[in-house]
């Protein structure tokens, strides 16, 4: 049995969240690109520590903007002078953009290392700002190819284990718009208790099963075809065509 019929379960949602993890990997590594690869490691070890508290002076602010004006961002440019240390300039990422260049503020810095270091109030990395929504993003994706695998997983079971029985093909619909390469079938057999069931499917026009389908008739069986269902459970099937269920060889 080809793998690829398996994989055809749920091939659309598949698609989709495959398309949806790249393009959430995609976006944060090209954020991250434009900090310099920031990460916000440094952001939880000075939530989480006791910081040292020095007065310092905003000497740059640049403020981002979406196509609508929105505010993205403002990236500030500090300088401070560390207890027992030399002068030191850095800088981090504000929510706002009411910021007057030349103000004295409060820099929180690790007083082991005072090159980890941000204005109180603002973020040092800039992903610190979207990781909460990147990360639910991913995990979504995640979940979704999760839940795709699982049903091809059941499908391939079904595939390798379930009894085959002779199809007649019932109605068959070809979709419109967006879905025109997509046909809607419903099709009859009879499982392996000897009870009528009849199933619906959705079948890509430019596989073998779709070209099988558009040359039969409703109403006609289908040889080149067959229903391969879970053994008692008729509800779970899968029409394929016959060359689909080519065994691995051993």
């Amino acid at each position: 049995m080809r793998r690829s019929t398996a994989l055809a379960t749920w091939r659309a949602f598949g698609i989709a969240a495959c398309a949806s993890l790249v393009a959430t990997i995609g976006v944060a590594l090209t954020m991250l690109g434009a900090d310099d690869w920031r990460w916000p490691r440094d952001d939880w070890r000075l939530d989480v520590a006791t910081v040292a508290i020095a007065r310092g002076e905003l000497i740059d602010a640049t403020v981002l903007r979406d196509r609508r004006k929105n505010v993205l961002g403002t990236e500030l440019t500090f300088a401070f002078t560390p207890a027992g240390d030399r002068r030191h300039q850095d800088r981090c990422w504000s929510e706002h953009d009411e910021h007057v260049l030349g103000t004295p503020v409060d820099v929180e810095y690790l007083a082991e290392d005072p090159t980890v270091c941000r204005v109180q109030g603002t973020v040092r990395a800039r992903a610190a700002m979207w990781w909460p929504y990147w990360s639910t993003a991913a995990l979504s994706a995640l979940l979704a190819i999760g839940l795709w695998l699982a049903r091809a997983y059941q499908t391939f079971v079904v595939l390798r284990h379930g009894t085959a029985a002779p199809v007649r093909l019932v109605t068959l619909r070809r979709g419109r718009g967006r879905a025109k390469r997509r046909l809607s079938v419903q099709y009859a057999f009879v499982d392996d208790l000897g009870r009528a069931a009849t199933a619906r499917q959705h079948v890509r026009v430019g596989s073998e099963l779709g070209q099988l389908l558009l040359a039969a008739q409703p109403g006609a069986e289908l040889p080149a075809a067959c229903v391969v269902h879970q053994v008692g459970n008729a509800r779970r099937c899968r029409l394929v065509a016959l060359t689909e269920l080519r065994e691995a060889s051993a």
